[in-house]
């Protein structure tokens, strides 16, 4: 059940952000994925949202667009 819980929680914060934050048709496939799991991560306490953060960040350094890291970085951010 922890596993179904972290999908709702992740649902959740997708579907807020959706309504604030991201517009995900604008948003590529990598950078999507690296808010989906940073959003997990910090909702469901498994890293420190800090630790997830930066981790995410320097995921979309090395792999995604050259700007992409601080639109994650200020998205992610605005998790509390």
């Amino acid at each position: 059940m922890p596993y179904e819980r972290d999908l709702i929680a992740e649902r959740d914060e997708k579907n807020r952000l959706d309504s604030s934050v991201v517009k995900w048709w604008r948003v590529n496939y990598i950078d999507q994925a690296i808010l989906l799991v940073a959003t997990s991560e910090i909702l469901t306490a498994k890293v420190d949202r800090a630790v997830a953060i930066d981790e995410a960040v320097n995921i979309a350094k090395e792999y995604s667009d050259d700007e992409s890291f601080k639109y994650i970085n200020g998205v992610l951010d605005q998790i509390k």
